[in-house]
């Protein structure tokens, strides 16, 4: 399989209509077999702290690429769907020991990204920039390895 990793490419893009779970996904994408470019098209949606519930892009977008590797798709299969929620537990655990937890304002010191209001603050402070594009970074390189993992 093997990915490239630029990772200061990966952090250099974030930013400028691209989240987080659009960086996620779509630099782990040519590893799965998708273009980047449809890849970042999917994960648009869970940009924002995937809005209601809060919970980071960086873990929708790493769901989407374990899920892919990891899922049965249309052929299902209990294995299958006990192998990636597995995949799933493991990357959550790595990543909310990691960041503290898996919510962006409990990530960002409890400013919530989706919130008007507390996006000045956000952009004061470089969060993105500097808790964000770590996060994203990190989330990239665990999942890579995860990928590369014959079960």
């Amino acid at each position: 399989m093997g990915l490239e990793l630029d990772i200061e490419e990966i952090r250099g893009r974030f930013g400028n209509g691209i989240c987080c779970s659009m960086s996620v996904f779509g630099a782990l994408a040519p590893l799965l077999g998708v273009d980047e470019d449809t890849a970042m098209k999917i994960a648009a949606g869970f940009c924002g702290g995937v809005e209601q519930n809060n919970f980071c892009g960086c873990i929708s977008g790493a769901k989407m690429a374990l899920g892919l590797k990891y899922s049965g798709g249309s052929q299902g299969g209990t294995e299958k769907v006990q192998l990636l929620r597995k995949k799933i537990r493991e990357f959550e655990e790595q990543f909310e020991e990691e960041f503290g937890s898996r919510r962006c304002p409990e990530i960002l010191g409890g400013l919530d990204p989706s919130l008007p209001a507390d996006k000045p603050k956000i952009a004061e402070l470089q969060l993105h920039q500097r808790v964000c594009s770590d996060a994203i970074c990190y989330t990239v390189e665990l999942v890579s390895e995860m990928l590369e993992e014959e079960e």
